[in-house]
């Protein structure tokens, strides 16, 4: 056992964080280098060693330049479900969802600047299944509602990056996000199905 600040670390505690570290920093890399000179300009090699680390190690970690630049990141999921466990237990659902898509955008600059310039569509996978076991979670049973809130979410964020523009400031992204879910949220049942 080794001791970090503190805390003490089994040696597979040790070696997990620093996969994490060496993952995070080839993402980086990837992300800056692809920022400066595009994503065709910037070879896999160059990526590796910005990172300090081989391009067999870099292959380790991905499967090909592409998933480096784009795939998720797979703490993702965690980041986002502890957006979902900060709020109170009875904020409405549609405050939930937007602070999962602004939670996402606050941590995704360097990716989302890449894809507007790049591809011009916002990656959906992992924000799509937070959004999803969102609206499930709160309104259980209701899948056409919860399908419907999940859809609605995730058409606000595609339209506020439609709308947002790489020369903008990167904070008029979470604007418009947050004007689109005041937008459709203020025409969207949002509390359970209607009552005729």
């Amino acid at each position: 056992m080794s001791s970090l600040g503190g805390v003490t670390e089994t040696d597979g505690g040790l070696r997990e964080r620093k996969k994490r570290q060496t993952w995070a920093a080839l993402r980086e890399a990837g992300l800056r280098l692809a920022a400066e000179r595009g994503v065709e300009n910037v070879s896999v090699e160059e990526i590796a060693a910005a990172a300090g680390v081989s391009k067999r190690t870099l292959f380790n970690y991905f499967d090909t330049k592409e998933d480096l630049l784009f795939g998720p990141d797979p703490e993702e999921p965690e980041r986002l479900a502890a957006i979902v466990r900060a709020l109170p237990p009875d904020a409405p659902v549609w405050i939930c969802m937007r602070e999962i898509v602004l939670g996402f955008v606050a941590t995704h600059e360097a990716k989302l600047r890449l894809h507007k310039q790049f591809r011009n569509v916002t990656p959906s996978g992992v924000l799509e299944k937070a959004l999803t076991a969102c609206a499930a979670a709160r309104h259980p049973g209701e899948g056409l509602h919860a399908r419907l809130l999940t859809g609605s979410a995730m058409t606000v964020m595609r339209s506020a990056f439609a709308t947002w523009q790489p020369d903008q400031e990167y904070d008029r992204l979470s604007v418009l996000v947050r004007e689109g879910f005041d937008l459709l949220g203020a025409g969207l049942v949002t509390e359970g199905p209607h009552q005729a």
